[in-house]
């Protein structure tokens, strides 16, 4: 199966390429806020999962960004 016939397949009514940046920006804005809400002193969720949350962004970016740039290029 080439990448660009699994990067386009439907999941839910959206191409698989579509889920990867949604899920991309939840993560994104997650870690941000997690960051933001420890630094004026709201713990709703410990500032620990900061950078579990940065990293798996930064896989989920990663892996969403080689799949929509191996699509277009044809592969």
């Amino acid at each position: 199966m080439k990448v660009g016939q699994l990067a386009y397949t439907d999941v839910l009514g959206l191409p698989l390429l579509a889920w990867g940046g949604i899920a991309s920006l939840i993560l994104l804005i997650l870690t941000f806020s997690v960051g933001a809400l420890n630094r004026r002193g709201v713990h709703i969720i410990p500032f620990n999962y900061h950078k579990p949350l940065a990293v798996a962004t930064l896989i989920v970016a990663i892996f969403h960004g080689l799949m929509g740039l191996l699509a277009s290029l044809g592969f």
